[in-house]
């Protein structure tokens, strides 16, 4: 294999099979609780997995956002960020912490009033 085949493949393998682990999660929880004795438990954990894969997939923006900043970075050889780097972090963090406080007051209200 040439070099270059072999630091692609280096690079992707983490990648690959960081994607393959979180239907592997629900997969296992929906495997033990299947043998719970109520299909409540078996609802609630598909109900949490698809939960969990949409966040996870949600914030894939700060992982496709940032992959081409770095990318660069690594192809420029340089150890310190650009301007542009350090512009995108302090936006990106307010905007996924908003996201995630909106999303747990629309759940615990949602329960709340279930109950």
């Amino acid at each position: 294999m040439r070099d270059i085949n072999k630091e692609i493949l280096r690079l992707s393998v983490p990648a690959i099979v960081s994607n393959v682990t979180v239907p592997l999660l629900s997969l296992c929880d929906t495997a033990i609780s299947g043998h719970l004795g109520s299909e409540l438990y078996l609802a609630a954990i598909a109900v949490g997995s698809v939960m969990l894969n949409v966040v996870f997939w949600l914030f894939g923006f700060l992982r496709a956002g940032t992959t081409g900043l770095t990318a660069t970075a690594f192809v420029k050889e340089k150890s310190e960020p650009d301007d542009k780097t350090k512009a995108s972090a302090p936006t990106a963090d307010p905007a996924s912490g908003t996201i995630l406080r909106g999303t747990k007051v629309i759940l615990s209200t949602t329960t709340q009033e279930a109950q």
